[in-house]
């Protein structure tokens, strides 16, 4: 039996379905079975090849706080842009139809939320593999912390809470002035701190909430180049802000977070580059690295070797990687 529509739902759960019928059912149900009970569920299809649109209307049957959207686009921060356009709630979420989350997640977050008056809470998550353990990301203790958006933003720097949408519940008029960049792969990396940087006061709940589903079929085990440099890019924004907008020694340590990243990204980009196009951006964003502080406090031996090549013997590293130079 269908469950009774609320006048006014609490949060809108934006949920991307694209080619997902093999996980979606479970992970609508892992939504379903939330203990906020009052949550507005938009399901987002767009242009699936499988079974997963008559997946969403079947589960729209069950349960009348599901709302099925059907695009005739795909991209998923078109889908999200959309997804929050429809939203009704005063809170919106994010949860990606091959995950699951756990039954607490969104009234401990609403919770903390609305007893502080913040615009944005955000929580831990835990990698699920098909084959291997599960790994807990981040320290879960199950403290909570509120805190102001400046300080948070520099938390979201150091990478110290999770630089996934997916682990957010934050204000719906947030979005007013920010999308989700489209034609882009990792645009929760690109839109995150944009959204902290908007907002005034910040929460943090030290619990794994959001489990994230590690499959073949992810984007982070089928990376291309347009990957790497729109991974790249997202790292290239956040350093440019900080080096624009905070003193030398919090360069060093805000920046040294995107900076590994967009290494790892650049030499993943030189050795998969195959037009001039492509060679030409592996350039451009050697020049940039060119740019960045060589005293950064590294942590792991492999990120000093990384920059090394890449500001001081490019030519080698192009020859290791490609067998050429670019």
């Amino acid at each position: 039996m269908a469950i009774e529509t609320y006048l006014m739902s609490k949060v809108s759960i934006i949920i991307p379905v694209h080619n997902v019928e093999k996980y979606l059912r479970k992970c609508v149900e892992s939504v379903v079975n939330q203990t906020l009970t009052d949550i507005e569920i938009i399901l987002v299809e767009n242009l699936s090849t499988d079974s997963s649109y008559e997946v969403c209307m079947e589960l729209a049957e069950q349960d009348s706080r599901i709302k099925v959207l059907k695009l005739d686009r795909s991209g998923i921060s078109y889908v999200r842009n959309k997804g929050v356009e429809a939203a009704s709630s005063p809170y919106v979420a994010f949860v990606d139809g091959d995950d699951i989350i756990k039954p607490e997640m969104y009234s401990e977050m609403l919770n903390l939320a609305e007893s502080n008056n913040l615009d944005l809470v955000t929580c831990h998550l835990l990698k699920r593999y098909e084959y291997r353990s599960d790994r807990l990301v981040y320290k879960s203790d199950g403290t909570s912390a509120v805190f102001p958006a400046a300080d948070f933003l520099k938390l979201c720097f150091e990478s110290k809470i999770p630089n996934s949408v997916c682990t957010l519940l934050c204000r719906k008029s947030l979005f007013e002035n920010i999308e989700f960049p489209e034609g882009v792969y990792f645009e929760d990396v690109a839109t995150i701190w944009r959204l902290i940087k908007a907002s005034r006061q910040c929460g943090h709940i030290n619990k794994a909430f959001y489990i994230y589903l590690r499959h073949p079929g992810s984007i982070v085990h089928t990376m291309n180049f347009q990957k790497a440099e729109n991974h790249a890019r997202a790292d290239r924004a956040k350093l440019t802000y900080i080096s624009q907008n905070y003193s030398d020694a919090e360069i060093l340590r805000l920046g040294m977070p995107s900076a590994l990243v967009l290494f790892k990204m650049i030499i993943k980009m030189v050795k998969l580059a195959k037009t001039d196009e492509e060679k030409a951006l592996c350039i451009e964003y050697r020049d940039f690295a060119l740019t960045l502080p060589h005293n950064y406090p590294y942590r792991k031996r492999k990120y000093r070797i990384y920059q090394y090549m890449i500001t001081k013997h490019w030519s080698l590293l192009c020859l290791l990687k490609r067998g050429c130079i670019i």
